[in-house]
């Protein structure tokens, strides 16, 4: 860039981040892992991070955020939140390094990492958003999966015409 400010006009329509609709319930995206870390709730609880970028068609670029709460006080969601853990590590083929909790240097090797993950939505006290439920593997789902699924059926309809004299109509 031989000039910082070349294609810059300050024009609103080119400043302003537009506005992002919510992700439909259920729907299955290819994406890859940006970051995986152990981090710290504004509650002071520690959890794993995973930063999701959907690499798929209709919402590419769209990034996710997974919590995984292992160290949660409510033993079924640790145990749950584990259970995730142990299932990334398996479905990555990647070692588990030691039997103490994995730290950010166990969670490298999963950067770039693809699969596909089940994207949900919630609501609470007026907001709402979307989180990661499941993973999959990449191969579990073409790109982008949501609402209604388009095909060369749908886009070319079945004639109703009744064959007559063996003629097909085409």
């Amino acid at each position: 860039m031989s000039n910082f400010w070349d294609g810059v006009t300050g024009d609103e329509t080119k400043a302003f981040a537009g506005g992002f609709q919510l992700i439909p319930n259920n729907t299955l995206a290819i994406s890859e892992i940006q970051s995986f870390v152990h981090a710290t709730t504004p509650q002071g609880e520690a959890q794993y991070e995973i930063k999701w970028k959907i690499i798929g068609d209709e919402y590419k670029n769209r990034l996710l955020f997974q919590k995984i709460r292992a160290f949660s006080s409510d033993d079924n969601k640790a145990l749950r939140a584990r259970n995730m853990l142990m299932l990334l590590f398996n479905m990555f083929d990647i070692n588990l390094p030691h039997s103490g909790a994995p730290q950010d240097s166990d969670l490298l090797d999963f950067q770039g990492k693809i699969a596909s993950i089940m994207i949900r939505t919630w609501e609470h006290e007026g907001k709402s958003g979307n989180w990661v439920s499941e993973v999959h593997p990449s191969e579990y789902v073409s790109p982008v999966v949501s609402g209604t699924i388009e095909s060369a059926f749908s886009r070319n309809p079945r004639s109703t015409e009744p064959v007559v004299n063996g003629d097909i109509p085409f």
